[in-house]
């Protein structure tokens, strides 16, 4: 068989193996791609990526129909796939909801330290690695005491300061807070949809609807949510 002939069948052979994948994939659900299902034997049936878990997360999200505990689940999901595909924004924007939402099961706090440090955005980074260095799970703990030590800064003790003020929902705002804001402070963080607009009107406009309003003492959080995703906005607090 010549080279040529070699590389066709070869070629020919991807296009068939790749053909039945997206076959496959197309035969998952959302929620299995996004919150996952117990699979019967000893193997799952599928291993999730970003490509496939991003959408369906979001089309799971964006739907409404999600108890809290799945929720918190497919905003951990995607965060997560975020953080992997480098999409470090959108990942603090979910980690900011998380919080928002009173998550407990996932340490929220030390990756949106990983995610504001790939940004470059050290003191935020410093300040959610000092949170996670005093939270009760151990792991995070450890972890992010071990990235402050890389970064020259000193791990708090528990005990010895005032414990961090946790993100605090904020009830009575269905409209753009920006009576709560410093004026001028509005900005987007993150979005998961096409933006037609400037950046800026998304979070300074007074007309959207919002959810999950929240504070963490210095910033306030809101998202702008749309049918086809969601603006993850923040200001500096009044």
């Amino acid at each position: 068989m010549s080279s040529r002939a070699a590389l066709f069948g070869l070629a020919l052979t991807m296009l068939f193996v790749a053909a039945a994948a997206t076959a496959h994939a197309q035969k998952i659900s959302d929620r299995e791609h996004c919150i996952g299902e117990e699979s019967p034997g000893p193997f799952p049936k599928f291993i999730p990526l970003p490509q496939t878990t991003i959408p369906a997360c979001t089309r799971l999200l964006n739907g409404g129909r999600l108890n809290e505990e799945d929720r918190m689940i497919a905003l951990w999901r995607r965060a997560d796939s975020y953080r992997a595909s480098k999409q470090y924004a959108r990942a603090i924007g979910d980690l900011n909801q998380l919080i928002a939402l009173g998550d407990q099961r996932n340490p929220n706090h030390y990756w949106r330290g990983i995610n504001y440090y790939a940004l470059g955005r050290k003191a935020e980074a410093i300040r959610d690695f000092q949170v996670a260095a005093t939270s009760g799970n151990p792991i995070a703990a450890e972890a992010a005491r071990r990235a402050l030590r890389e970064l020259g800064v000193d791990s708090p003790q528990p005990g010895t300061e005032a414990p961090p003020t946790p993100m605090r929902p904020i009830a009575g705002y269905d409209k753009t807070p920006a009576a709560l804001c410093v004026d001028g402070t509005e900005r987007m963080v993150s979005a998961t949809r096409e933006l037609s607009l400037p950046q800026q009107r998304y979070c300074a406009d007074a007309d959207w609807n919002v959810r999950n309003v929240a504070t963490d003492g210095a910033s306030v959080f809101w998202v702008v949510p749309f049918t086809n995703g969601a603006v993850n906005c923040a200001c500096r607090k009044r």
